[in-house]
């Protein structure tokens, strides 16, 4: 027998907590497919390399439980778990009847039979709806191109930009198919904004004094890049200005 048993030392955090009233959930089903949302939503989120496996589903309701707990909560009714996995994680759904049953209640959404509302979205199933985009960005292979190329076609921008930075070879690759992509000059802000000058210079900070030759040269290269763009800029501002120019032109001679 033992005694002062240690059940666990994996952190005991979910991934994301969603308190909602009524009015908040017509919200939320406007862009997402939670309509099942109550007032306690906890979420999950498991990527091929951390996927959802019986022990892993007993520890996510664990945590609920534990949750519960924190807040006080004793109706079930008002609490939901949603699962999204970037991969099926076909064994919890299909081969473990005995811990819990999932139906599939429409394209890539399962319901448990638990005693807690657990659902479980699996990215690569759901359809291409706009309510599904940003669950979509969890998919991969074809599932994942179809999705950026719909979203490059209806001008989603925001979340182009969002799956660059965590698919930049796929969202590349589909961004240069699509004829609707945005200005080099509006392209070249964003990079700028978002991925390069601040990131590029506390790299070259925190490398100075291992490899001060390599920062010197990066520095070089992150200067070089910034006069490339200062002179795209100016460039694409002279063209704006010809065609303005040439177009006022055009409408002076129509008259």
């Amino acid at each position: 027998m033992q005694t002062q048993v240690e059940v666990g030392r994996l952190p005991r955090t979910l991934d994301a907590v969603v308190v909602t009233d009524e009015s908040q959930r017509a919200r939320v089903v406007q862009w997402f497919p939670f309509d099942y949302f109550r007032h306690y939503n906890l979420l999950e989120f498991k990527s091929p390399t951390d996927p959802l496996t019986p022990d892993e589903y007993k520890r996510v309701i664990a945590r609920a439980y534990l949750f519960l707990a924190e807040v006080g909560e004793n109706n079930l009714q008002e609490v939901t778990v949603t699962i999204i996995t970037a991969t099926k994680p076909r064994k919890v759904l299909k081969g473990v009847p005995q811990l819990v049953r999932f139906v599939e209640e429409s394209s890539g959404r399962y319901c448990s039979d638990d005693k807690l509302s657990v659902r479980v979205l699996v990215a690569p199933e759901l359809p291409l709806e706009r309510r599904n985009y940003l669950l979509l960005l969890f998919a991969r292979g074809q599932k994942l191109r179809e999705t950026l190329l719909r979203l490059a076609q209806e001008g989603w921008w925001d979340i182009v930009r969002l799956a660059y930075l965590l698919h930049p070879k796929e969202a590349s690759e589909v961004l240069a198919m699509s004829r609707r992509y945005p200005t080099l000059e509006e392209n070249i802000r964003f990079i700028v904004r978002d991925l390069g000058a601040e990131r590029l210079l506390r790299e070259i900070a925190a490398m100075m004094e291992e490899d001060p030759e390599l920062a010197r040269q990066l520095s070089r290269e992150l200067l070089a890049m910034s006069e490339r763009v200062e002179k795209l800029l100016r460039e694409g501002e002279e063209q704006k200005r010809k065609r303005t120019n040439g177009r006022r032109r055009v409408r002076k001679q129509g008259r």
